[in-house]
């Protein structure tokens, strides 16, 4: 027979104490966890995750740590000014890859770019000139995907007495970034490089390098003008009317005429002449809206 037991019954002491005996034990563990532990001193060596050149091939064999190490010892070395050890790091993991001392797995051309990147700029801050055009050379195949390596690349055969060859990384690279100030600044000391050290016979080649010269040097003038100009016009000043003064269309028969005579041909052709081309463009509806106070998201 089942016997009824009505809720006056219940004792409601048997919870709460089953409540403050778990309350108390989690106190009393808390407080011996801090005294097991209040003298432990955790220290971590700066630079303990640094490897040596000689080991990464072997570092490099643990796919997701030791390429992890090999990434955070090469940014340490260059970001501390060390370039030399830098550049050793970088050498040491792209001669693996080349060499077959290291097999990755998947596609690590991202890294491998990167690695080049730092080499060149390390090469470059070391005045190791060899280094950088070699390193340089290695990159063209990349140049018209990843532009800021020709940027490397021509700023290392400039050091290296190779301003032809700084020109076609530049001109590779021109299809993303070749409206920027950086790339025309650069591509304009290119060409009077070129002029000032080749040994060029004829005055028709020489007209034509001094042109473009001249013409590449009034795009990267015109562009720090435009990206100094005042998003609203009333804060513009009239200071610096000087830099609104239109510069002469070129025809591209011209630019054509010039590029051939200066030795251009095929995709160096057909780039320069794309280029400056392209630039008058620009420059020319930038000046055009200049007046109006009104500019394109181009301009901005």
């Amino acid at each position: 027979m089942d016997i009824f037991i009505g809720e006056d019954y219940i004792d409601d002491e048997d919870e709460s104490v089953v409540a403050n005996s778990r309350d108390e034990r989690i106190r009393r563990a808390f407080k011996q966890s801090k005294e097991s532990y209040k003298n432990e001193l955790v220290v971590l060596t700066p630079g303990w995750f640094v490897c040596d050149p000689i080991d990464v091939p072997i570092v490099a064999s643990n796919q997701k740590l030791g390429l992890q190490n090999i990434d955070a010892s090469v940014h340490r070395a260059y970001f501390q000014h060390n370039y030399q050890l830098a550049l050793d790091l970088c050498l040491a993991y792209l001669d693996g890859v080349r060499d077959g001392k290291i097999i990755l797995e998947g596609n690590s051309s991202s890294r491998e770019r990167e690695f080049l990147d730092i080499a060149i700029k390390a090469s470059l801050r070391l005045r190791n000139i060899t280094v950088a055009n070699e390193l340089a050379d290695r990159t063209a195949s990349r140049w018209t995907a990843h532009p800021a390596l020709g940027f490397s690349a021509a700023q290392a055969y400039l050091l290296g007495s190779r301003p032809r060859d700084a020109i076609s990384a530049l001109l590779k690279s021109a299809h993303q970034r070749g409206g920027s100030y950086p790339y025309l600044q650069l591509l304009s000391r290119a060409f009077k490089e070129w002029d000032t050290s080749s040994p060029i016979e004829g005055e028709v080649d020489k007209d034509a390098l001094r042109s473009f010269h001249n013409l590449i040097l009034g795009f990267s003038q015109r562009a720090t003008g435009a990206f100094s100009r005042p998003l609203f016009p009333e804060l513009r000043t009239t200071s610096r009317a000087q830099s609104d003064n239109k510069a002469p269309v070129i025809p591209s028969e011209t630019l054509s005429s010039w590029a051939q005579a200066a030795g251009f041909d095929g995709e160096d052709h057909d780039a320069l002449v794309a280029l400056c081309t392209s630039k008058q463009e620009d420059d020319h509806s930038i000046l055009e809206t200049a007046t109006s106070g009104e500019r394109s998201v181009r301009t901005l």
